[in-house]
């Protein structure tokens, strides 16, 4: 709500900045209330026919912040025309809708300044935007969890839900321990993790996707997309680190410790092809198909930790990243690439996953290096040399067996990973 009224703020200093006689001027709440327009219109001191000006956009402003912090319309079971008329004719020059007597102080003081009896005495937008920016959002947030609170216990209906404090955004972008160290003003301190999985994906051909349709269509896909990932990463307990454009990243045994943190980015990476198949390219337009995305990961020690003051990242540092985004590169359409080290782990924590052994290829900064495919479900795309994905040849589950038996050493002298 307090984003929504920013924005109003911003287009009433836009218009008064362009002339006071828009007719547009009255129009500007009308997305949101007509009523309130109807009464801008008629609050302009009872003359009919009088142009539109600022003070009258101010006024219906005042209105709509009643209607959306008290969630009713203005006057609510009143005579629509009657209201009109008797602010018409003057003689109540104070009437004004009903304000809850709970509301917040700040919010009170605002909204009856914007819609003051004495036109010449409403704030101007500039000082509206700044009050706005500087209402008490705890105050703000509680009253807003009370009014749904109420609305859902008198009409039976689940609305989308309170919004969500400074804390709860924290704790979602953010780790606990770092959500609560940012909260008490302390330095972010590098943490060490001796052994996470880093999950990849990006889109195939996002390219051309990028260069075929509206930005905004773009921004609808990913979103969709964005959306049904995020589903999936709650569902398997793995964090999810960041999104860069169409890439999506993801960590598991970061935030708490799991002992089967492989295998649960091996089941989000199944469920992360599947949702991107069923996303539709195109909302309005379903015969342009569905998304297809290429994944890897990788499993080895990283350093956690918060860079920056303004709009502060949550990053992760080391040669595991690098290798997870090499795998992920290196993948082809709806397939999850997986490193030696990552498909040991897999062996132990999921011996019943399906492996296919890629060979030794060459990886960009690593040099040529032994990586493996992990059979996805939907798929029956040929892999590599036209052998299918669904069972070990002989000489492929000789050089799976015999990682398994070398990688935990490597692993155990540390020679696999360089932090």
């Amino acid at each position: 709500a307090l984003i929504y009224l920013l924005f109003t703020v911003l287009s009433l200093l836009q218009q008064q900045k362009t002339t006071v006689q828009s007719t547009a001027g009255a129009g500007i709440c009308e997305s949101i209330s007509i009523f309130s327009v109807m009464q801008s219109t008629v609050s302009r001191h009872g003359c009919e026919g009088a142009r539109p000006t600022p003070e009258a956009d101010i006024y219906a402003l005042a209105v709509t912040m009643c209607e959306i912090f008290t969630r009713k319309d203005p006057f609510e079971g009143e005579d629509f025309v009657q209201i009109l008329n008797r602010m018409r004719s003057g003689a109540e020059p104070d009437l004004r809708p009903e304000l809850p007597e709970k509301l917040p102080n700040e919010v009170k003081e605002l909204i009856c300044l914007c819609w003051h009896t004495d036109p010449a005495r409403r704030p101007k937008s500039a000082e509206i935007k700044k009050r706005i920016a500087q209402l008490p959002r705890d105050k703000v947030d509680r009253w807003f969890m009370k009014v749904e609170r109420k609305f859902e216990k008198t009409t039976g209906l689940r609305i989308s839900g309170p919004p969500k404090s400074a804390i709860q955004l924290l704790q979602e972008v953010f780790p606990p321990n770092i959500a609560r160290a940012l909260r008490e003003g302390r330095k972010v301190e590098p943490e060490f993790h001796e052994c996470v999985t880093i999950f990849f994906s990006d889109i195939v051909g996002f390219t051309d996707i990028s260069g075929s349709f509206h930005p905004l269509q773009v921004m609808n896909m990913l979103d969709r997309l964005y959306y049904a990932l995020d589903v999936a990463a709650h569902k398997h307990e793995v964090f999810k680190v960041e999104t860069i454009g169409d890439a999506y990243m993801a960590v598991s045994n970061l935030v708490k410790e799991q002992p089967d943190h492989t295998k649960r980015i091996a089941d989000f990476a199944i469920d992360a092809i599947k949702t991107a198949n069923q996303t539709l390219l195109d909302d309005d337009r379903p015969e342009l198909g569905c998304l297809n995305i290429r994944v890897g990961f990788h499993s080895g020690p990283v350093v956690a930790s918060v860079v920056g003051n303004m709009n502060p990242r949550f990053c992760l540092f080391g040669d595991t990243v690098n290798t997870s985004s090499r795998m992920e590169s290196n993948s082809k359409k709806n397939q999850i690439h997986m490193s030696e080290a990552a498909t040991t782990l897999l062996k132990e924590q999921a011996p019943n996953m399906k492996i296919v052994c890629r060979g030794r290829i060459q990886i960009k900064g690593k040099g040529e290096q032994l990586t493996f495919w992990l059979k996805c479900p939907t798929s029956d795309e040929d892999l590599v040399g036209g052998t299918r994905n669904v069972c070990l040849g002989s000489q492929e589950e000789a050089q799976l067996s015999n990682t398994n038996n070398e990688v935990p050493q490597l692993l155990h002298e540390n020679r696999l990973f360089h932090a």
